[in-house]
């Protein structure tokens, strides 16, 4: 009222007063209630809701206390007792459990002391951070099916100019990708790269795994960073705070792209690379506010005039006698053409795998992990299986030649009528026909047979018309043409 007697402004009085508008608008009519002022209510308005069972929490805490347990989570105490206590409490109550426990705490001393950090000075020019975070808050789609990727975030500690790239994984495919494309988006180079403590920048010294051991930068990033004349530093182990800044941009931009795809007024997008250069765009709006401080650092930092890396590592590999050969942690295939090359290259992008013979590519594959640990073009292999069709029932990549619900049916209903050898016979030989016929027409064919109960390679060469033709005897299939099949892929989407 006071306040109101000064100014004569509500607006103002009730923000002074800490009361609602609505609020302060009542008492300067109605006047103040007289109860009310200059006094702390002491009573409750209504029972306690933990009055039968607050001696027994008291008394744990107090036992957990002596013992000398480390502190407990109320949330977990709540839990404990909201299942032995069905009757008395329920989930809406967690709020003032962890009140009333908070309070015993500080009034017994086990409460743990705020800790205190400590502002840091920025300096233009000096640190670039980076890390990732997930993306499940922005439940991106892309074309209908939700994306369950990540973003990796960069910034520039003194002006906060940011740059950012979704990716599949925490890889160093994806750190590589991300800092080189931060470079050139900002055209300098900043003093030092920071980072934390994963193993995709770091690694343990001398093998071993004690806690809180110095971790040495990995050998890979040091030669880009030797590339682009920067310094790598890390954060000390356990000691999460001094990545603080990164964090919090993190969570910044989490909840701006939420914003701004709401206001999008959709989630869908028609590629990753669409949604890619949205989310750029986004970062680049963010950054339009920053470009005072961005300029000063600027003036700090070198020019940047290196050409970009390749931003795929390079391994190279040889086909074992399984036709497959070893990249990183996963297994790929090889044309069978090209399996007695002793040259071969591994090409690890932060989304594909690629093999490659001098300037030719062999093979690409999705770098997504499946519970197999091996990607397959069933086509690589085909020929050699059919001459060998008893390997099929127990092969281990056995998944990897079945493209299709229909054809995973196919394999059941012919193991009912058929011996386990003549049915993986049967079912690759129908394999074989999809990719000379296309993976469409073979579908819709095998779709009509299974309405009558009744399926065969006769019967599928019948329905499609082409009994009459002549059959290759089955000691001597003739190999399919792989450049043939390539086309065919392409026009039918057989992966």
């Amino acid at each position: 009222m006071k306040r109101y007697e000064e100014t004569e402004n509500i607006s103002d009085s009730s923000q002074h007063s800490g009361l609602s508008y609505k609020t302060a608008s009542k008492y300067i009519k109605e006047g103040y209630p007289e109860s009310s002022e200059g006094e702390d209510r002491q009573w409750r308005t209504r029972k306690d809701p933990f009055e039968e069972i607050w001696v027994d929490v008291e008394s744990r805490l107090e036992g957990l206390k002596t013992m000398g347990v480390p502190r407990i989570r109320a949330t977990d105490l709540f839990d404990e007792y909201l299942e032995r206590y069905p009757a008395i409490l329920n989930e809406g109550m967690l709020r003032s459990f962890q009140r009333r426990v908070g309070e015993w705490k500080t009034k017994n001393e086990t409460a743990k002391t705020p800790e205190a950090y400590f502002e840091q000075v920025h300096k233009p020019g000096h640190f670039l951070e980076m890390d990732w975070f997930y993306s499940k808050a922005l439940k991106v789609n892309i074309r209908g099916e939700h994306w369950k990727h990540l973003i990796c975030h960069s910034v520039l500690t003194y002006s906060n100019w940011e740059w950012a790239e979704p990716c599949e994984s925490e890889s160093f495919a994806s750190l590589k990708t991300t800092l080189q494309s931060t470079l050139f988006e900002l055209g300098h180079l900043p003093l030092v790269f920071k980072t934390d403590n994963s193993s995709t920048a770091t690694h343990q010294l001398g093998g071993g795994k004690a806690k809180n051991q110095k971790r040495q930068t990995n050998k890979r990033l040091l030669e880009v960073l030797d590339y682009y004349g920067m310094r790598h530093q890390s954060i000390e182990i356990g000691k999460a705070n001094q990545n603080g800044d990164i964090e919090s941009a993190n969570g910044h931009l989490r909840e701006y792209l939420i914003g701004r795809l709401a206001l999008r007024g959709s989630k869908e997008f028609e590629s990753k690379e669409k949604y890619r250069d949205w989310l750029q765009e986004q970062v680049i709006r963010r950054n339009r506010s920053r470009d005072g401080k961005l300029n000063l650092e600027k003036k700090q930092m070198r020019k940047l005039v290196q050409k970009r890396l390749p931003d795929y590592e390079r391994v190279s590999c040889i086909v074992n006698k399984y036709g497959l050969v070893r990249i990183g942690k996963g297994s790929y295939s090889v044309p069978r053409e090209w399996r007695h090359k002793k040259d071969l290259e591994g090409r690890i992008h932060e989304s594909k795998i690629e093999i490659w013979s001098a300037d030719k590519c062999l093979a690409s594959f999705s770098s997504t992990a499946n519970e197999s640990g091996a990607r397959i073009d069933y086509r690589h292999l085909l020929p050699d299986l059919i001459k060998k069709a008893g390997a099929f029932a127990n092969y281990r990549y056995r998944e990897e030649f079945i493209p299709g619900d229909a054809w995973r049916y196919l394999y059941d209903q012919l193991l009912e009528t058929k011996t386990e050898k003549q049915a993986s016979k049967e079912y690759l030989s129908i394999l074989e026909l999809t990719l000379a016929q296309g993976k469409s027409e073979v579908e819709k064919t095998l779709y009509r047979l299974f309405e009558t109960n009744e399926i065969s390679l006769e019967l599928v060469k019948k329905e499609m018309g082409l009994l009459n033709q002549p059959e290759d005897h089955p000691n001597n299939v003739a190999e399919p043409d792989l450049d043939a099949y390539d086309n065919l892929r392409t026009i039918t989407g057989v992966q």
